[in-house]
């Protein structure tokens, strides 16, 4: 998934909610489908946030190795 794609699709879903045209029906599918991309990009940056926990982490000990 590209996070980027997504953040752009949620604020194109923002804007479509906003119009003054928009349906009552219309507005609860694209705030069910804004609520799927969230979850979608949550579940993403959770794991990008691990792997570069485990990054950081290996960084630090490689350093650790190299100056003690």
């Amino acid at each position: 998934m590209e996070l980027d794609k997504e953040f752009n699709k949620l604020k194109e879903l923002s804007v479509e909610m906003e119009r003054d045209d928009i349906t009552l029906d219309d507005s609860v599918k694209k705030y069910y489908e804004a609520c799927d991309i969230i979850e979608k990009c949550v579940k993403e940056l959770s794991e990008v946030k691990g792997k570069v926990t485990v990054l950081r982490s290996k960084i630090d000990n490689m350093i650790e190795e190299n100056f003690d």
